[in-house]
C-alpha cells in the first residue's frame, strides 16, 4: 500500500514539476493597467532604451511613469517592447509549503526504500523523517523565499511581421 502510495506521490511530484511557467500574451496590456501606483518597472522601448522608472498611470494608449532625476514621462504604448515589474508581494508561505513538501516526500521515499524488514521501523522512519525533514526542508523553502526578489515580465508587445 506505501509503496503504491509513494510512486502516485512520486509520479505526481515529476508531472508538477515538468508544468510550463505561465507565460505573457503577446499585446495584453492588462497587467501594466493592473500595478499599483508606485511600483518599480523597467521599460524597454522599440528605440533600444531601457529606462528604470516607477509605475504612476496607464490607459489603453499609454503609460506614465516617473524617472529619476527626468520627472514624468508618458510613453506611447506603441513605443513599448516590455515591461518588467519587480515581485514584492510574494509570500513565505508558498516557499515554506514547497519546502516541507520536498521535506516529507523525501522521508517517505527514504521510509520506502528502507531495507529494514520490520513494519515498525519503517513507520518510524516515515513519521520521524517526515517532521525532521519537512521542518528543515520548511525552513530552507522559507528562507529562500525571503531571499529571492523576482521580476516579471507583464507585457511585451506583438510581433512585428517584417
Amino acid at each position: 500500500m506505501i509503496r503504491r502510495f509513494l510512486s502516485l506521490a512520486m509520479a505526481f511530484l515529476l508531472l508538477a514539476c515538468s508544468l510550463p511557467a505561465a507565460e505573457v500574451i503577446r499585446g495584453k496590456w492588462q497587467k501594466v493597467d493592473m500595478l499599483p501606483a508606485g511600483s518599480p518597472i523597467i521599460i524597454k522601448t522599440r528605440y533600444g532604451e531601457k529606462l528604470e522608472c516607477t509605475y504612476f498611470d496607464s490607459n489603453r494608449e499609454s503609460l506614465l511613469v516617473v524617472e529619476t532625476g527626468r520627472g514624468q514621462r508618458r510613453i506611447r504604448k506603441e513605443d513599448v517592447e516590455s515591461v518588467i515589474a519587480e515581485k514584492y508581494d510574494d509570500s513565505l508561505v508558498n516557499g515554506a509549503v514547497i519546502g516541507l513538501s520536498a521535506g516529507v516526500a523525501a522521508a517517505l521515499l527514504a521510509a520506502a526504500l528502507s531495507k529494514d524488514a520490520l513494519h515498525r521501523s519503517r513507520v518510524n522512519i516515515a513519521v520521524f523523517g517526515s517532521v525532521l525533514f519537512g521542518l528543515s526542508g520548511m525552513g530552507i523553502g522559507a528562507l529562500v523565499d525571503y531571499r529571492y526578489r523576482g521580476s516579471e515580465v507583464i507585457y511585451l508587445s506583438p510581433k512585428q511581421n517584417n
